[in-house]
């Protein structure tokens, strides 16, 4: 961490990472976490983060510009995005480089002091989507909390504590003699919020006196399928599951215009609709991104074979059976037996004709 071009602080350690499976080890939904505390005085700084993989030598670096704000009278504290979860006791930070994850509740953590313990104060906030600089309409959220408020509680310090290697928590201690300090917890409802850019102002009013922060925040998509990124793409890729019309009315018009006949779409075949995430298009297209990189064969690409159109339609097989007779082309046996699903029951046999890996379907499901 260096304030300036002056180092003020830094750390180093190592520790085993492990993943389940292989195929774990490229989950775009599987994170290793860790943290570690600083003591600074007010001011900015810049911290950078270095992660150095020993076995491969593979390594990643990023920066951020932090401000470390003056803590006494009437201040405000900076933010801290927490999973929805657990009481005032149990404070689960989401590390993202303060982002919060799409499709899920969110809270703020937001400490405050004040000049003395009955001087009455009150602490409003906004969510706006989009940037300060490129609003997008009116604020989604907003809400003030006023003294005596349930959501806010004293404290003295917040401690980090480690409830597991890659469990990491806030918890507030008892009041030290002499400071006024509270602790809010904002319920920013951000499950129901549409992904990108999102900034919250934060508004401490007491005694005549006022300050204020800004903090500005993606709903991130970690496990965003590949396919998502490319709209032209993704368009195409619902002929498993649209007719040629309705896609060709869909790819119709400029960016913007297929982009909403997109979302219309999937809005209408959405599980749940009272959210922005869509359960049924984000595993539709997490099947396309296992099918591209599990059963491509040559220049036909995974999702255009037949095993990866099963697999796009019915899911991931209860079991899968690779049968090598002597002298005959190998074939797959995949089998769907779980009573929950509907196609339990189901038995679906691929041949490799040409002997090159690209398995042909030899029926059409029984």
């Amino acid at each position: 961490m260096k304030h300036g071009e002056q180092t003020v602080a830094r750390n180093v350690w190592r520790r085993p990472i492990t993943a389940p499976t292989f195929e774990a080890t490229g989950a775009k939904h599987l994170f290793a976490q860790g943290a570690v505390e600083f003591d600074v005085a007010p001011g900015t700084y810049t911290y950078r983060v270095e992660v150095s993989d020993l076995e491969s030598t593979r390594q990643a670096v990023g920066t951020k510009d932090v401000s470390v704000r003056p803590f006494r009278g009437l201040a405000l504290g900076r933010p801290a995005m927490l999973q929805a979860t657990g009481t005032g006791d149990e404070l689960t930070p989401i590390n993202l480089r303060g982002n919060v994850n799409f499709g899920r509740p969110s809270r703020a953590a937001v400490a405050f002091t004040l000049p003395d313990s009955t001087t009455p104060y009150t602490l409003s906030y906004t969510l706006t989507r989009g940037t300060p600089e490129k609003p997008e309409g009116s604020p989604v959220r907003r809400d003030s909390l006023r003294s005596g408020d349930a959501r806010v509680r004293s404290f003295g310090t917040l401690e980090l504590t480690h409830a597991g290697p890659d469990r990491v928590g806030l918890t507030p201690q008892p009041t030290a003699t002499g400071q006024i300090a509270r602790l809010a917890l904002l319920d920013l409802d951000t499950a129901p919020l549409r992904d990108g850019a999102y900034t919250l102002d934060l508004a401490l009013s007491a005694g005549g006196r006022r300050d204020t922060v800004q903090t500005r925040f993606q709903l991130f998509w970690a496990d965003l399928p590949l396919a998502l990124y490319d709209l032209d793409l993704s368009i195409r890729q619902l002929d498993f599951i649209a007719s040629s019309q309705v896609i060709s009315e869909i790819n119709s018009g400029d960016r913007a215009t297929r982009e909403r006949k997109f979302r219309t779409f999937w809005a209408t075949q959405d599980p749940t609709p009272g959210t922005e995430y869509n359960e049924l298009m984000a595993e539709y297209y997490r099947r396309i991104d296992h099918a591209f990189f599990t059963f491509g064969v040559g220049s036909l690409v995974g999702w255009r074979t037949d095993r990866g159109r099963i697999y796009i339609l019915y899911g991931e097989p209860a079991r899968v059976e690779r049968i090598l007779p002597p002298n005959a082309p190998a074939r797959e046996e995949w089998y769907y037996t779980d009573p929950r699903q509907p196609d339990s029951g189901r038995k679906f046999t691929f041949l490799d004709r040409k002997g090159n890996g690209l398995f042909e379907l030899l029926n059409p499901g029984k």
